[in-house]
């Protein structure tokens, strides 16, 4: 081992504390959470990696929600904590527990927040993390509101406030989830640009680029078809796509 690297790396520990060098000498494969459901496991490359960011986007009705509510589902039977932020307020605790063996009304592992405003949202997040919660799940950042914008008129000028806020709050974030393993799920939905050129893609994803840039894995959720019996206007399911 260099001399000068031996002499720097004592020199950063002793200024800068102990834990602000990382050593790669023994590489090992990132740590996952995985899901009793075979298909999903396959999907996440064999599970939700911890201490990362999961970005579940798509159009509304598609599966998105569903697919959270099935994650959050399979860490609270694993005996795993979470924090679930649904600023949409449309969240229906008997239909999730059917369908997703989620049960929100479990106090001992799940803190329930219907908050909307995005700095307290981050400043709950951060908190988690910080406490080691397993899991936090926002449904969906698209409902967040910006505390500017809580008492004015839709303007251009405001815009890019939430984005601005995701890219200031992130780092902090997701150093915090980096430190304690903590998964975090952001569900967005799909939105169109303005002015795009022909051929061009001109779909994109709400809260600016930082969200983008900081997620592990990125998932588009399609809704393929509904499941029905008996009767096509009864649906009893839907079969969807999850592209990563």
């Amino acid at each position: 081992m260099s001399a000068k690297l031996t002499k720097l790396r004592t020199q950063f520990t002793k200024d800068h504390g102990k834990g602000t060098l990382t050593s790669w000498n023994k590489v090992v494969d990132l740590p996952r959470f995985a899901f009793p459901l075979p298909k999903l496991n396959h999907i996440f490359g064999g599970g939700v990696p911890l201490g990362r960011l999961i970005q579940l986007f798509g159009k509304e009705s598609g599966g998105k929600s569903t697919v959270a509510n099935a994650i959050a589902g399979a860490f609270q039977a694993a005996g795993k904590t979470i924090l679930h932020l649904e600023p949409e307020c449309s969240f229906d605790p008997v239909f999730t527990k059917r369908t997703c063996n989620y049960d929100v009304t479990d106090e001992d592992s799940v803190i329930f927040s219907q908050e909307q405003n995005i700095n307290k949202c981050y400043n709950m997040m951060k908190d988690a993390a910080k406490n080691g919660i397993d899991l936090i799940l926002c449904d969906s950042i698209d409902a967040l509101v910006a505390p500017s914008m809580e008492e004015q008129e839709a303007t251009d000028s405001q815009m890019g406030i939430k984005a601005r806020a995701h890219a200031n709050q992130l780092p902090v974030l997701t150093g915090f989830m980096q430190k304690s393993g903590t998964v975090v799920i952001y569900i967005s939905q799909i939105r169109y640009k303005i002015g795009v050129a022909p051929g061009s893609n001109p779909e994109t994803t709400s809260g600016g680029e930082a969200i983008r840039f900081f997620s592990s894995l990125r998932g588009r959720v399609v809704r393929k078809s509904w499941i029905t019996k008996g009767s096509e206007d009864s649906p009893i399911g839907l079969e969807m796509l999850i592209k990563m």
